[in-house]
């Protein structure tokens, strides 16, 4: 039950947390635009859980990890289209 749990929130931590941090170090490290033009290698996160699902012994961890990333990614895009939704709908 531990790994299940563990990969699912993973993901969801990979998606959220991640793509901040690396922009808050870039831009600390290298300055504003630097960061700007170097933020599309964070896309390299995906390649965590491809490179867990080769090996047998990582491949559920990775499987529960993909769907924490995908979760949290479905969830996100939703509630801004509601949001967006409701904000247009209420100026009209």
């Amino acid at each position: 039950m531990f790994f299940p749990l563990a990969g699912f929130f993973t993901g969801m931590v990979s998606i959220i947390v991640v793509p901040g941090l690396y922009a808050a170090i870039v831009k600390w490290v290298a300055g504003y635009e630097r960061a700007e033009a170097l933020f599309p290698f964070v896309l390299l996160l995906l390649v965590v859980p491809i490179g867990l699902l080769v090996p047998h012994r990582t491949r559920r961890f990775a499987r529960y990890m993909v769907l924490g990333m995908l979760t949290t990614l479905i969830v996100v895009v939703g509630v801004a289209a509601a949001v967006l939704w409701f904000l247009l709908r209420r100026d009209g």
